[in-house]
């Protein structure tokens, strides 16, 4: 009879096993990435070549560096409405749900993570329609999916382990970005590091996202070639005495990207909150509306259609002039913000890539000007303005920065480090992911490993269930003011900044309208109150910033008399006179 395995033979074989199933995840994707470029090729001859306008193309992606406009461009009021209205109703998308971040809400999620193979499949089906039609979304949306999609396969057929489920997931994410991106490195730092808001990393990720990464980009590269995303001009590496410049150049695309952020929030939350006598308007109207403006938009500006990745070359080549990448860089961030605010199925990643990069053009044309005896490089201050845009937006200011050396961009290392650096640290926590938390002690995929050693070797399991907020029965009918003290000693389980003197109370109420099918960490409110317990069903429940409010859901609140006021000022439910009011 064989002995039974040591336990080092045991880690070995399922550490194995994960990297296994995320080759695997990357094969998957290579192979339907493939797909997926041809069908994006297709839709965009027949939906937005259909109006006659064709935008500048990467020839990396089998494009074609000119704009062609053939005068029908009147097709795209048509066009344009009847696509987003078409991929609303294939994908009903939430707001704050692109793929990328429903994936890192979903491996911060305690237990294993929901599968969701059919919602992935119909989300890229609308990425490819919206694409194709011309809205300036990116392609990382759908790509996204796809590597979701494959990473939940390759878990399934191996029957992992959530922890090891999670793994495999972001693996399948990496995948995806770094066909994308063009950059399968960069790629997989990016899912290590995006993980979280502040300074920490994923590491236990970073040899299963490589080799997911680089597996995909094999077989989609031997497909279609091998070849940089971008054809970048002859660069060298900046004086040090241009490092103040690009280290203002990060505080101002800290400041743009934060702005662009809390505009975008602030957008959907209207959207959301519109009613019509009262009821919310259907998400397929609200989409052909916004294709309507979006299409008016085309038609007096035409280069705000597309995915821009055609502009961002011919701005790195200088082909375009100062006025033009400035009207360039207006209309695409207006129609970017209109488009977003829907959260219509599409990647955000590359249209921030696009943004920052006229933008940093932009700062070093204008930096030429004031001091022509600097030797200023605008496609080098486009590159880092690109990088330090997403740095600041996404909290990823090292994978932001090798994602440009992975593109050809070796000599703009330091002071794209220097910029993406200073985005990072000055940039609010606004981040295009909500879903993201500050360390790794906050997600639940490493909550029960930091309870058992804050709790010692020892710790029973009896010890640790006890530390972790457990759902409490709670009467529909019941004063929350007046609940037992189970209820009052799962709250203080989570430190709540409100909690600091003796006036504040617990309230209860409905949840507010616009509320359903919205994230908790996407809200913004008046008054000093914090969200603190769900009742869903009965049950109370601890929220995150990930979670999802459902019809019926109620809300658990701590705060002071006048901030609960303040609260209910901005989110009162609606009274029968607003009703009459707004049905005359």
């Amino acid at each position: 009879m064989r002995p039974a395995p040591t336990f080092r033979v045991l880690s070995r074989l399922e550490t194995g096993r994960v990297v296994l199933y995320s080759a695997l995840a990357g094969v998957i994707t290579g192979l339907a990435g493939s797909g997926l470029r041809v069908a994006l090729e297709y839709a965009q001859r027949y939906l937005l070549g259909t109006s006659g306008y064709a935008p500048p193309g990467l020839p990396s992606l089998g494009g074609v560096l000119q704009t062609f406009d053939g005068g029908s461009r009147w097709w795209l009021l048509l066009i344009l409405p009847l696509a987003l209205a078409l991929a609303a109703r294939i994908y009903p998308a939430r707001p704050w749900s692109d793929a990328l971040g429903e994936a890192i809400g979903r491996f911060h999620g305690r237990g294993e993570p929901d599968g969701r193979l059919l919602e992935e499949a119909y989300r890229t089906a609308a990425g490819v329609t919206v694409l194709g039609a011309g809205v300036p979304l990116g392609r990382d949306g759908p790509y996204t999916s796809l590597g979701v999609l494959a990473g939940e396969l390759s878990q399934r057929f191996g029957r992992l382990s959530p922890q090891d489920a999670r793994t495999v997931l972001m693996s399948g994410v990496a995948a995806g970005l770094g066909l994308a991106l063009g950059a399968p490195l960069a790629a997989a730092i990016f899912v290590v590091e995006v993980l979280y808001r502040r300074f920490e990393f994923e590491f236990e990720l970073a040899v299963p996202a490589m080799l997911a990464s680089v597996s995909a980009y094999a077989i989609y590269s031997g497909l279609f070639g091998y070849a940089p995303l971008f054809d970048l001009p002859a660069l060298e590496a900046p004086a040090p005495a241009l490092l103040p410049a690009f280290l203002l150049l990060g505080a101002v695309q800290a400041g743009a990207a934060t702005l662009f952020v809390e505009l975008l929030a602030r957008l959907r939350e209207n959207w959301e909150a519109l009613r019509v006598r009262g009821r919310a308007v259907p998400r397929e109207l609200s989409a052909a509306t916004i294709g309507l403006l979006l299409a008016a938009v085309g038609l007096a500006f035409p280069g705000a259609l597309g995915e821009g990745l055609g502009w961002l070359q011919l701005t790195l080549s200088g082909l375009l002039s100062v006025n033009e990448v400035g009207q360039l860089a207006f209309w695409k961030l207006m129609a970017l913000l209109l488009v977003a605010s829907l959260g219509a199925a599409g990647g955000l990643l590359i249209p921030g890539l696009l943004i920052g990069g006229l933008l940093g053009a932009l700062g070093g044309s204008l930096l030429g000007n004031l001091f022509p005896g600097l030797p200023i490089s605008t496609p080098a201050f486009a590159l880092v303005g690109a990088a330090a845009f997403v740095a600041a937006a996404a909290k990823t200011p090292l994978s932001a920065a090798l994602l440009v050396v992975g593109w050809g961009g070796d000599p703009l290392l330091v002071p794209l480090l220097v910029a993406c650096v200073a985005a990072f640290a000055i940039s609010s926590n606004a981040s295009l992911f909500p879903q993201q938390v500050d360390r790794r002690s906050d997600s639940g995929a490493h909550l029960e490993a930091y309870l058992t050693e804050r709790l010692g070797p020892g710790t029973r399991p009896e010890d640790l269930e006890a530390m972790l907020p457990q759902p409490v029965a709670l009467p529909p009918d019941e004063n929350v003011q007046a609940a037992s003290p189970d209820l009052l000693g799962m709250l203080e389980q989570r430190p709540v900044e409100v909690l600091d003197g003796d006036t504040e109370q617990l309230y209860r109420r409905p949840l507010p309208n616009g509320w359903v099918g919205q994230l908790l960490g996407s809200l913004r409110w008046s008054g000093d109150a914090a969200v603190v317990a769900l009742v869903r069903g009965g049950q109370v429940q601890i929220p995150r910033d990930s979670t999802v409010f459902e019809e019926g859901d109620e809300l658990v609140l701590i705060a002071t008399p006048e901030g609960y006021t303040d609260f209910e000022a901005t989110f009162a439910p609606p009274t029968a006179e607003s009703d009459e009011t707004a049905a005359n």
